[in-house]
C-alpha cells in the first residue's frame, strides 16, 4: 500500500527480499525492474527523465499499482519516469547507504581524475549484496538509456544530474553555500557508477589484491562483513 510519503510499501520493503520481490530471483527488487523494462519501449523519447509527469496521472497510476493491476506497459514514459524517481527516493533503505555517501563524494575529489572511476569502484565493494544487485541492475539500465543519447538528449551526464538527488537522500542540498558543488560532487560519483555500472559491487582478484596507490594513504577501515579483509577506503 502507500504510505504518507506516497510509497508504495510492497515495492519499497523488499531490497533484501528474496524471490517473491526478484527477478529473478537474487536480482534486483521486482518492482525496480518491471518499471525499468517498461521505460525501455521509450528510450528514444526525448527529454526523458527530464520532463514532469502529469501529477494526476501518477496518482492514479499509484490507485491501479495497489489494487494490483498490471498499468505499467499502458503509463505515459514521463510519468513511469517520476514514479521511478520518487520510488529510489523514497525507499525505507537507500540504493547507496548513508554512511558510504560521504566517502563517494570525497572520492571524486580525488586530483587525479583517472582514478576517480577506480575509487568510486572499490567503495561499491562496500555495499550489501542486495544494494549492490540492485544498483547494478539500476546503473546498467542507465547506461542504457545514454546509449540512445542521440534520440532522447540524455547522456551520462544529463542523468547523473537527475538521479543524484535520488540517489543521495541522505546528503540533502539546501541553499547553502556549497550547495551546488556537492550535487556536481554526488552527480559524479553516480556518473562513475553508470559508466562502471556491469561492476559495481565486484572484488576483482584473491583478498591479497592490492588496493589503488591513491588508496593506500591511511584512512579509516572499513569492514564488510561478507569479506574476508578490511579495505583501506579513500576519504
Amino acid at each position: 500500500r502507500w504510505d504518507n510519503r506516497g510509497v508504495l510499501k510492497c515495492v519499497t520493503d523488499p531490497l533484501r527480499a528474496g524471490a517473491d520481490n526478484c527477478a529473478p530471483p537474487g536480482s534486483a527488487p521486482r518492482f525496480l525492474v518491471q518499471i525499468c523494462e517498461a521505460l525501455r519501449r521509450h528510450l528514444h523519447t526525448e527529454g526523458l527523465f527530464r520532463k514532469s509527469g502529469s501529477v494526476t496521472r501518477i496518482k492514479a497510476l499509484k490507485a491501479q499499482l495497489e489494487a494490483g493491476e498490471s498499468c505499467l506497459d499502458s503509463a505515459a514514459p514521463c510519468d513511469l519516469a517520476a514514479l521511478l524517481k520518487q520510488f529510489l527516493r523514497h525507499l525505507p533503505e537507500p540504493l547507496i547507504p548513508a554512511e558510504l555517501q560521504e566517502p563517494l563524494c570525497r572520492a571524486q575529489q580525488h586530483p587525479a581524475e583517472g582514478e576517480r572511476g577506480p575509487l568510486t569502484l572499490l567503495l561499491s565493494c562496500l555495499l550489501p549484496r542486495h544494494s549492490a544487485r540492485a544498483l547494478r541492475y539500476f546503473c546498467t539500465f542507465l547506461r542504457d538509456v545514454a546509449a540512445r543519447c542521440q534520440e532522447n538528449k540524455m547522456d551520462e551526464a544529463n542523468l547523473a544530474v537527475i538521479f543524484a538527488p535520488n540517489l543521495f537522500p541522505s546528503c540533502a542540498l539546501s541553499d547553502a553555500p556549497g550547495a551546488e558543488r556537492r550535487l556536481l560532487l554526488q552527480a559524479g560519483a553516480v556518473q562513475a557508477l553508470i559508466s562502471h555500472a556491469p561492476h559495481i559491487g565486484e572484488r576483482r582478484g584473491g583478498a591479497g589484491t592490492a588496493l589503488p596507490a591513491c588508496a593506500r594513504t591511511t584512512l579509516p577501515r572499513v569492514r564488510r562483513s561478507s569479506m574476508s579483509v578490511s579495505y583501506a577506503l579513500y576519504c
